[in-house]
């Protein structure tokens, strides 16, 4: 069965790619970046790593609903993939390219969906996960390359 969703947002933050890595790739942040994020429990501290789990709840589509997601594979610094099968399955990929002098490209691809519901509503679930994906670049973006972070 084909994604319902497969679309990605990207932004390029003037810093270095292992500072964008080591805030990006820490689910501590979660919350501070990834505005539908309310709550965020990893199952482990420090950067995102393969088996670990991140318990988030979060708000979307005028619905609170909690949902766990696993890491799949990581390349350090570079790229995280991860899935979530609940409430709808969804795969989740964040990626870092070096950009000369000192500067970062960052995306994030979101890929999946369901039947039903999120099949019927696929092109304007398509544009609301691209609108909040790229809302959640301009605020990594903000924060990397501000003092906050």
């Amino acid at each position: 069965m084909a994604d319902v969703v497969d679309t990605f947002a990207e932004t390029t933050i003037a810093r270095p790619r292992e500072r964008v890595a080591s805030f990006m790739f820490n689910p501590a942040n979660d919350r501070l970046w990834t505005a539908n994020v309310l709550e965020s429990h990893p199952s482990a501290a420090g950067l995102l790593r393969p088996g670990m789990t991140v318990e988030r709840r979060v708000r979307f589509l005028l619905r609170t609903f909690g949902y766990r997601i696993e890491v799949l594979d990581v390349e350090p610094g570079r790229r995280v993939r991860m899935q979530a099968p609940r409430p709808f399955e969804m795969r989740v990929t964040y990626e870092l390219q070096d950009r000369e002098p000192a500067h970062t490209v960052a995306r994030i691809r979101a890929q999946g969906g369901g039947p039903g519901f999120f099949r019927l509503a696929a092109p304007l679930l398509k544009i609301f996960v691209r609108r909040a994906l790229a809302a959640d670049l301009r605020r990594l973006k903000h924060l990397v390359e501000s003092s906050a972070a």
